[in-house]
């Protein structure tokens, strides 16, 4: 664990960089942010006794199984999102980001952000709003919005997918963010908005995901490999489509807000949700 700032450290381990902060009010809690670490690498080794399981659709896992904190977690998120050929594996980072969080509350952290590699759960008490950059376009990686995110929202959690992330994705959103009351629920939800912003389009090249990572856990499922230009008909297709289902996720209770982006268009829900950096 590398120490960025009193109260605010990096962990990278294995596959995991995770920035962890937290305070008791203004006070720095490093005793805190030390367990959070520590619950952040054991949910992941508990994780890799159980990726089997993880693997698989939802659908195809034992209801009322006992699995393991982390897992369970990831299971119940995406079965929320309906969609049935989903793994836990889509909800992994935000249900991770989530077991650090409660670690730091029930150290008594009043505030605390925890960065799982853009998937990101919160804890904001009565403070002041948390500022969160927004990357609309994964691939190029730059912040181009901003939300303030504060505490009367009841946001728990912040999630990023699309082309050019760090999973497969079935759509063509150069970013999908979703904005939950939790972090797993965050997180299930952006990959599903991510897949369903989509369109057919001979400049959108597909795959078996398999041909890609033969350790997929969505085999047979066509990815998307690399995106051209767009005409605006197909750009605006693709978003009427992520828009309807953001909206049933709205109607649901699964989501509190969301921004989609394809090829430098952004949509937004509420209104105002994000502000343009400079």
């Amino acid at each position: 664990m590398k120490w960025l700032a009193p109260g605010k450290a990096l962990l990278d381990y294995g596959p995991m960089s995770m920035i962890i902060e937290a305070y008791e009010r203004e006070r720095p809690l490093q005793e805190a942010v030390e367990a959070g670490g520590a619950t952040a690498v054991r949910q992941l080794e508990e994780l890799t006794f159980n990726l089997n399981a993880a693997r698989k659709p939802v659908l195809e896992l034992e209801a009322g199984k006992d699995y393991p904190p982390v897992l369970a977690s990831m299971i119940e998120a995406v079965r929320a999102t309906g969609s049935p050929d989903a793994t836990p594996m889509a909800a992994v980072a935000g249900s991770i980001a989530r077991e650090v969080l409660r670690t730091l509350g029930e150290r008594g952290a009043t505030r605390a952000v925890v960065n799982n590699g853009g998937d990101i759960a919160l804890l904001l008490g009565s403070g002041k709003p948390l500022r969160v950059g927004v990357v609309t376009d994964l691939a190029g990686g730059a912040v181009t919005h901003y939300m303030d995110i504060k505490c009367d929202r009841k946001v728990g959690g912040i999630a990023t997918s699309g082309l050019g992330g760090r999973s497969f994705t079935r759509g063509i959103a150069s970013a999908a963010v979703a904005l939950a009351k939790n972090a797993p629920l965050a997180d299930a939800c952006a990959t599903m908005l991510a897949n369903a912003v989509n369109a057919d389009h001979p400049e959108i090249v597909r795959a078996p995901a398999e041909l890609l990572d033969p350790s997929t856990d969505i085999p047979r499922q066509p990815v998307t490999v690399r995106v051209g230009n767009l005409d605006e008909e197909t750009v605006q297709s693709a978003l009427a489509a992520g828009r309807r289902l953001f909206f049933n996720y709205l109607a649901g209770g699964l989501l509190l807000g969301a921004v989609l982006s394809v090829q430098g268009r952004v949509w937004m829900h509420p209104a105002g949700l994000a502000a343009r950096v400079g």
